[in-house]
């Protein structure tokens, strides 16, 4: 059976490759550097660079920093340096660290540093001087948002250093990795949810994956894969890295994370409202909220849409009632006066104690059967106490309206029929 936890393909970072070649064959370079959010695939591409340096004839070593390692002087290194060094005289000691990487067989030192930002500071400043001798080319990777000292910082620095930013993949190349990952095509919904799912983050597409194999709900019939139900269990991995993440955040914020993953999105004004600016500044530099401004609105959201899903799981019901109650307060304090108001608050109520008024109710059902989401428009009629014909009648009104609306398209482009349409559009395009 095939380990599909294993390594899976590099896929995307093309642009990024190409870089760390030119960067490999610059003389005067002296570090590649590898930002981006977590699970973005910072690591897995510093490997491959890694990898690439062997094979033109590097000579490579690899560490991983950590905050237990950053607690001890040279900890995450430690394991690097030659037998015999004496850094008690930090001057004479680097000085010979050097003397002896430059004497040994093979061409220069490539160094990978994962999770560069964690390193001590002896180590930094030890690893700064053997890049400015010449003794190493330091291939390092930096989390997006996290705190690093003066010395890392120097590790960063400068006209020699070049530096790469991969983000999240996009669908088509979603559907590039998953299918080289797994051998063979996807169902397009699956693809979808996947893709959506995950973000185009790697890394949560992964454990996505391997939790929906491991459970059964991600299975092929010899062609391509498919997902029996909607369900992306993911992995007890996923879920750990995401609250550790979450659980990071600066405490003051707590709420806005906690409102925006039942409420998203909102307006910048109603999570000031729960936290002060600072903090609301800081969910922001950590990467676990997204700030948007269209015209003279400035909206806040989650990162990433599996925050939501841990957030809400670790909320107790008392709290989720809480929570939605008084946000659909607030609104309704404001004057419900943007467009959707009246559904959002109607949906809240609902939420939190499973009723809400029925004309409310009732308005809310009209609002979402425009919007064509007919779920909800079930839903909201039959919480109002709608009967199975009412509702029925209301989907066939909504039907008969989006018949009125393609009848009316059809009728400006002097077509009959959808096929016909297609063909019109084309000859448009």
């Amino acid at each position: 059976m095939r380990n599909w936890a294993g390594r899976w393909p590099l896929v995307g970072r093309g642009v990024e490759l190409e870089y760390f070649a030119a960067a490999l064959a610059d003389p005067g370079c002296r570090g590649f550097i590898v930002g981006g959010a977590a699970g973005v695939g910072k690591s897995r591409l510093a490997e491959e660079c890694v990898e690439r340096a062997a094979a033109a004839g590097f000579r490579v070593g690899r560490a991983t920093a950590s905050v237990a390692a950053g607690a001890v002087p040279l900890g995450a290194i430690a394991h690097l340096l030659p037998t015999g060094v004496d850094l008690t005289d930090p001057v004479a000691g680097f000085a010979a660290v050097a003397r002896e990487l430059a004497d040994g067989p093979g061409r220069q030192w490539v160094l990978f540093v994962d999770d560069m930002h964690l390193l001590d500071a002896a180590s930094a400043v030890l690893l700064r001087q053997l890049m400015d001798t010449g003794a190493l080319l330091l291939i390092g990777t930096v989390r997006t948002g996290e705190p690093y000292g003066e010395a890392v910082a120097a590790l960063r620095s400068g006209d020699s250093v070049y530096r790469v930013d991969p983000t999240e993949l996009g669908p088509e190349q979603v559907e590039v990795l998953l299918q080289a990952a797994l051998g063979r095509p996807l169902a397009r919904r699956t693809l979808h949810e996947l893709s959506a799912a995950s973000g185009g983050n790697v890394l949560y597409l992964r454990e996505l994956v391997l939790g929906a194999l491991a459970a059964g709900n991600l299975t092929e019939d010899g062609e391509i894969w498919h997902l029996v139900d909607d369900r992306l269990p993911g992995t007890a991995r996923l879920t750990e890295m995401i609250g550790a993440r979450l659980a990071a955040a600066d405490p003051a914020g707590r709420p806005v994370l906690e409102l925006l993953a039942l409420c998203e999105p909102l307006p910048l004004t109603y999570a000031e409202a729960l936290a002060p600016p600072e903090a609301t500044a800081a969910l922001e530099q950590a990467g676990l909220i997204r700030v948007t401004q269209d015209r003279r609105r400035t909206t806040v959201s989650l990162a990433h849409p599996l925050y939501g899903e841990v957030l809400r799981a670790g909320l107790p019901l008392l709290r989720r009632r809480a929570l939605l109650l008084d946000q659909a307060a607030r609104v309704q304090a404001r004057g419900a006066r943007r467009r959707g108001d009246l559904l959002h608050i109607a949906t809240w109520r609902l939420a939190a104690t499973g009723t809400a008024d029925p004309a409310l109710l009732t308005q809310a059902a009209v609002l979402a059967r425009h919007a064509h989401d007919l779920p909800r428009t079930v839903a909201l009629l039959a919480a109002a106490g709608h009967t199975s014909k009412g509702i029925a009648d209301t989907l066939a009104l909504s039907v008969r309206t989006v018949d009125n609306h393609l009848q009316h398209a059809y009728a400006k482009l002097g077509v009959t029929t959808r096929l016909e349409l297609t063909r019109a559009l084309r000859v448009v395009e």
